[in-house]
Parts: structure tokens; sequence; C-alpha cells
């Protein structure tokens, strides 16, 4: 399923990011969050942190080459494997467990002018299907992350002009491991249409 749409400013100001009614565990239930939860995601060279927007503490960790990356908890340990598939227009990635087996494909692109989401997967305990979709302007830190309809997950930025790192407000009950990933997916998507524009590319 593809989803991309854009919301005005108030509605995205207006959207409140509330308690899941079911938990969502898509990775493991340990990563479920049991209270409202702030990331801030630091790109480096070859490797991601995301850590508490407001701490600093560290809670997820990206490594590896540019085709395939481990995505790790706090503590080193593998909770993911990415591995991006080439010569695709859009931004493709298939998500494994550590043992390699598939979970799910995620597809995005995301542009100043449009944004693309499609992410079908299902919850690790209960086996009930989910779809993530994108709305609102990632770029302009202005979007939410709706799962199965609902906002799970909200972008925002700190105040000042020169302040546009990624800070993203998850909803209590949802895996945050797994909102995590999604997330770095889709900024490292922006990043990488920015990279192209700003070198002419098509």
């Amino acid at each position: 399923m593809v989803m991309g749409s854009t919301i005005s400013t108030e509605v995205h100001d207006r959207t409140v990011i509330k308690p899941l009614s079911e938990m969502i565990s898509i990775f493991d239930p340990k990563f479920v969050t049991m209270k409202p939860l702030n990331l801030e995601f630091k790109p480096h060279i070859l490797s991601w942190s995301i850590v508490d927007a407001f701490n600093q503490t560290l809670y997820f960790k990206t490594s590896g080459g540019l085709l395939t990356r481990k995505f790790d908890d706090h503590n080193k340990n593998a909770v993911a494997i990415l591995k991006e598939q080439m010569f695709t227009w859009k931004q493709r990635r298939d998500v494994f467990t550590p043992e390699m087996n598939k979970i799910c494909t995620i597809t995005c692109s995301v542009s100043p002018w449009h944004n693309e989401l499609e992410c079908q997967v299902f919850d690790s305990s209960t086996k009930q299907w989910y779809v993530f979709q994108l709305e609102g302007s990632w770029t302009q830190r202005k979007a939410i992350i709706r799962c199965n309809g609902v906002p799970v997950a909200k972008t925002w930025k700190r105040d000042g002009f020169f302040q546009n790192a990624l800070l993203v407000e998850l909803a209590p009950g949802v895996d945050a491991a797994f909102l995590a990933l999604l997330c770095m997916i889709l900024e490292r998507a922006a990043r990488d249409d920015r990279r192209r524009r700003h070198s002419g590319g098509s």
C-alpha cells in the first residue's frame, strides 16, 4: 500500500500522540514503550545513533556498510539486519531478524514536495498485520506516522532557525525499535534526495 499525503501545519500541531489501546510489537515485546518517548536521530559517516531527545541516553545504533547494516540496541545486541535493494528509484530496504528471517520490506520516497511510504508488517506476538503510513512534510518536521490509521509517531524540531535535527515523539504501546528503524530509513531517504538535488542529479 502506498501512502503519501499532505496535511496542514494546523492538523499536525493538533494531532496528539496518545497511548495505544493495543500493544504493537514487531521485533520484540521488550521494545514496546510504556510511556511517551522522544527520540533524536544523529547521523554519522556510516552509522546512526538514536538517543533520548532530552537526556541523550543511547537507545539504538547502526553499523555496517552501504548496502547491509546492522541495527543494534544500546548494548550492541543485534535487533535487525537491513539490506538495501539497488537500482530502484525509491529507497527500498529488506528488514531481517539477526537470524536472517525476513520481516518486511520498507519502501519510501521523501522530498520537500512529496512523501511516500510502503510498509506492511505483522506483529511478532499476535501475528496481526499492520500498515504504516506517512503524511505531512518530513523535511519540515511536520509529519505523522500512522499504524492502521492511528497516529503512533510525530516529528518535531527544537525552536531556532538552525535547529533541524530529526526529533520524533512515539506513542506509548508501540515498538520503539521498529519505529526508530522506520524513521531512520525515512531520514536517510530525505538526505539522499537532498544530495541528489544539490548535485544536479535527476
